[in-house]
């Protein structure tokens, strides 16, 4: 963790992005696993808390060491386990093109990619796909359960989505 000490903050919080979209993209598939869905939802509850002390702190070898670990899970495909075909995502496709066209930082364009996604999700996703949204939100985020509106969770959990991504 020590030799990420000198990493920007901008290319830490790129970073960080990248790997809760690596993690996330397999917890929004829809042949979900309970025990992959509590590993992921720890992972990237741990992305949440870490991402942050890391960029406003770049020494704090807790957080990095923390991230570090976090990211070797989520890119060495454990974060996969129990789940057909994790990499259907459209995010990374989509924000490679953009990197390309606009010298983008990977993770700086996930950040974008990811609540848009999301969002689309929302409007135009069928009944499972926004309660697998709202159950993000929910295990993720922290926000309240609540079966009656659950399109309301998911937006909820997308705005803190995002408030957490500006951090």
């Amino acid at each position: 963790p020590e030799l990420t000490y000198s990493v920007s903050k901008y290319q830490t919080g790129s970073g960080t992005a990248d790997i809760f979209a690596h993690t996330y993209m397999r917890y929004l598939t829809p042949d979900a696993s309970f025990l992959c869905d509590q590993y992921c939802a720890g992972t990237l509850k741990t992305v949440v808390k870490y991402g942050p002390i890391a960029v406003n702190d770049p020494e704090n070898y807790e957080a990095r060491a923390e991230l570090m670990l976090a990211g070797s899970f989520a890119h060495n495909d454990l974060t996969s386990i129990g789940r057909g075909n994790p990499n259907t995502g459209g995010e990374h496709g989509l924000e490679v093109q953009m990197s390309g066209m606009y010298d983008t930082a990977h993770g700086a364009g996930l950040s974008v990619m990811m609540p848009a996604m999301l969002m689309y999700i929302i409007n135009h996703g069928n009944e499972a796909q926004v309660a697998r949204v709202a159950q993000f939100a929910t295990d993720v985020f922290e926000v309240a359960p609540d079966f009656a509106d659950v399109k309301a969770v998911a937006l909820e959990g997308v705005r803190r989505f995002k408030v957490w991504l500006a951090s």
